[in-house]
């Protein structure tokens, strides 16, 4: 899903409403493999390069772009997408919480800024996995609404960087 919405960003669309309900999985018959596709595209945006990924500044990019609030789904929406000033940014922040779902982290928690406590594992590389995969998970929802304090959402990492560090977990675990 990743490296989905790392794409898209590279063409300078931003999906604004991935959730679930638009990640499909397709099944390559001839090579016996599946792979994940992106759905619904209706609420994407296309941002003009040099007002989209290299920008972390979202309120020159309002001044050029305008943006819409109130849209997608809100259970998987960033914060600041109500204020109208943000960027591609959203689209990680709702791939943290898909992963959350995932692999039954607690959204909440994730949302907050508060490790899992209920991660317990017998197997170590799994449960040191799952401990890395919570920390991600937080560093892609930080916002203005931690309960650790508020934190700057542009902080928030890159696909590339997440894509990076989930090979370093996977190669890590003796997958």
């Amino acid at each position: 899903m990743v490296d989905c919405v790392e794409y898209l960003h590279g063409c300078h669309v931003w999906h604004r409403d991935l959730k679930p309900d638009n990640v499909l999985i397709a099944m390559d018959y001839t090579y016996k493999k599946r792979y994940i596709k992106l759905g619904d595209f209706g609420l994407a945006k296309y941002v003009p390069p040099g007002l989209s990924v290299v920008d972390r500044d979202a309120s020159a990019m309002s001044a050029y772009v305008k943006h819409t609030d109130d849209l997608g789904n809100v259970h998987y929406q960033a914060p600041e997408v109500q204020t109208g000033c943000y960027n591609h940014l959203v689209d990680v922040y709702s791939l943290a919480l898909i992963g959350a779902a995932l692999f039954g982290l607690d959204r909440d928690d994730i949302i907050d800024g508060r490790p899992d406590p209920e991660i317990n594992y017998t197997n170590k590389y799994m449960h040191n996995w799952l401990i890395e995969i919570n920390k991600l998970f937080i560093s892609m929802t930080i916002s203005s609404y931690s309960v650790y304090g508020p934190q700057d959402w542009r902080q928030r990492p890159e696909c590339a960087d997440i894509s990076r560090k989930t090979r370093r977990f996977t190669n890590t675990t003796g997958n």
